[in-house]
């Protein structure tokens, strides 16, 4: 069964839309001028809600993880679209509340081969938070989950504040090194994330002897997502200039996000980029793959290219803040970019496929946790059949056609070069 909600292996969760960082190119944010919508590059995403409203209250926590769920779920991952989980005030309750239904499965578990207590993934840029805070969490992840695989990963982007927050904007560097070894001191596994751009890369094997020096288990060095950004970028200029032929196409993969940032606080630091060698290679490697196995032709790849769903095949799903289910988070970021012309109408409501052709014939608030429980939205005719049937369908399918967004992240080019974009080093070994 497709996303069994028996046997979950993960459940990714954003249980709050709110964050203390200013991150270029984060959806929380308006990334260019849209004046038809009167929005400015660098406002509040207006797809989320921000304060209390943007945090998930407890009612919903407790229609996701059942005790059927839970019985099954390998791992909780507290990873966010659009906000930091360590924002949410109730952030200890709710996980003590999981910890409480988890252990009230502990023979479903066994039966079920997953170990008797949860997986605990935690991903921050650790801003906030007293000791007294960070020492509970590190207690909890240690006492009440896994605790052989349990770990606050935190984003640490160089060996000083300057570089570090030319990307991780309004976050004291120092200050997430001391949060980290709060957390460490209590128990917990602490994990330093790192993403590559040209500003920062020459600062990687210092900042991984630094890792070392403090105590973290792993340091991970993330590329982006190259893969499904080179597939994507592929076809959206084919499209653009009408040319589907790749083997001669420049294409840039250079990200910047905002131009310009417009707080004061915020207006010092050089632009991001990621590193352009590592694209460019990466870039020949797709072109290959549209030359050889479709003919130079974009049309017949996005027709007949193979598609692989990475996370429900996996057995992993992605929870927004306001309980909307979605298979990935690439489907939730779809819903992300209001003022994203290729996605959404003139009043920057959902205008794509997916929305067009699927959520709208579907009852009102189907996929939405704060309504249904989380086993009964698995169960939906989207998740168990629909879905299935557009992949083997053609884009202009009239009634189920193959979705852009499975296209671009989990079509041939995406499942072939995605294991290329993230490095994994454990350390004290």
């Amino acid at each position: 069964m497709f996303l069994d909600p028996k046997l979950l292996r993960r459940i990714t969760i954003d249980i709050t839309a709110n964050c203390n960082s200013f991150c270029p190119g984060c959806l929380r944010r308006v990334a260019s001028d849209v004046p038809r919508l009167g929005l400015k590059e660098g406002d509040i995403n207006p797809a989320i809600q921000v304060g209390h409203k943007g945090n998930m209250p407890l009612s919903t926590v407790k229609n996701i993880f059942t005790p059927t769920v839970m019985g099954g779920l390998k791992t909780l991952d507290f990873n966010g679209t659009f906000g930091d989980c360590i924002m949410h005030p109730d952030l200890i309750p709710i996980l003590n509340h999981i910890a409480d239904v988890s252990d009230s499965q502990k023979e479903q578990r066994k039966a079920n081969n997953r170990n008797r207590r949860t997986d605990l993934w935690i991903s921050t840029n650790g801003g906030v938070r007293d000791k007294a805070f960070w020492t509970e969490l590190g207690k909890l992840a240690s006492e009440r989950y896994n605790p052989n695989n349990s770990e606050v990963i935190f984003a640490l982007e160089g060996t000083d504040d300057k570089t570090h927050q030319m990307y991780r904007r309004k976050v004291p560097y120092e200050a997430v090194l001391e949060r980290a070894q709060w957390f460490m001191d209590a128990g917990g596994t602490a994990v330093w994330q790192i993403i590559e751009f040209e500003h920062n890369k020459h600062q990687i094997p210092d900042a991984r002897k630094l890792a070392e020096e403090y105590g973290f288990s792993r340091f991970d060095i993330r590329r982006s997502r190259m893969a499904e950004h080179i597939s994507n970028s592929l076809r959206e200029e084919a499209i653009r200039t009408g040319v589907m032929t790749v083997a001669e196409k420049e294409t840039s993969y250079e990200h910047t996000g905002f131009s310009k940032v417009k707080k004061k606080d915020m207006s010092e630091g050089a632009e991001h980029s990621h590193t352009t060698e590592a694209y460019k290679e990466m870039e020949v490697k797709a072109k290959k793959i549209v030359v050889e196995k479709f003919n130079d032709d974009m049309d017949d790849y996005a027709n007949n290219c193979s598609i692989w769903c990475q996370w429900g095949n996996e057995g992993k799903l992605q929870i927004e803040w306001d309980g909307r289910v979605h298979v990935c988070c690439h489907m939730t970021a779809y819903f992300g970019r209001p003022w994203n012309k290729d996605s959404a109408n003139e009043q920057g409501q959902p205008d794509n496929e997916y929305q067009n052709y699927y959520v709208n014939k579907y009852d009102d608030n189907w996929n939405y946790t704060s309504h249904h429980t989380l086993e009964d939205i698995l169960h939906h005719k989207f998740y168990q059949k629909d879905l299935h049937d557009s992949w083997k369908n053609k884009v202009d399918d009239p009634e189920k056609p193959r979705l852009n967004i499975c296209i671009d992240n989990c079509g041939s080019i995406a499942t072939e070069l995605r294991s290329e974009k993230e490095e994994r080093i454990i350390l004290g070994e």
